[in-house]
């Protein structure tokens, strides 16, 4: 446990008018009758710190991936050419952010991102590939992810129908130049 860790649980409990000692959060001076709503607030406060803690573990991972992809961008290609953050407008005329856009020949770009097998992360990258598929059928389109072997078969089928390919992060992208021809 970090200290802020620490500090987020004393702050869930000072708002649940309860206490956190060691590793726990406890209700002090329970009565039988307020017994139930004792352990609501309790498990309440639990099910808050632990969110938090996930929320910080993932955000933490997400960061860690955006670095291994940019990283792995700029040695394929030279800086200038790699752009995060990139907006791209789609046929629908929607406009979407992608984590990585690389700069190709002819006004190209190839797009980077970084998906999740999570539902709505698939749903979304899928409307926005196919999106932008529809108005730039030249450009490459590339869903990143941390772990193929987390993806269900029918996630990637639906997700390699919109993208150029499903890159695992871990991997070698030794073909990433030859988009640039």
């Amino acid at each position: 446990m970090r200290p802020g860790d620490r500090k987020r649980a004393e702050a869930i409990a000072d708002f649940s008018g309860l206490r956190f000692e060691g590793e726990a959060f406890v209700a002090d001076d329970v009565s039988a009758d307020n017994l139930a709503s004792a352990m609501a607030l309790v498990a309440e406060a639990s099910r808050s710190w632990a969110a938090q803690m996930l929320d910080r573990s993932t955000r933490n991972r997400e960061r860690a991936l955006f670095e291994v992809v940019k990283d792995k961008l700029e040695r394929a290609y030279s800086t200038p050419m790699v752009h995060s953050k990139i907006a791209v407008l789609g046929a629908s005329s929607s406009q979407y952010d992608f984590d990585f856009g690389v700069k190709l020949n002819s006004g190209r770009f190839a797009l980077f991102e970084i998906i999740s097998p999570a539902p709505p992360s698939v749903a979304f990258a899928h409307t926005k590939f196919s999106d932008v598929q529809r108005a730039q059928p030249d450009w490459p389109r590339e869903a990143v992810v941390e772990d193929l072997n987390a993806w269900p078969s029918e996630s990637l089928a639906l997700i390699s129908q919109v993208t150029s390919h499903v890159r695992p992060a871990s991997a070698d992208w030794k073909d990433l130049p030859l988009m640039a021809a």
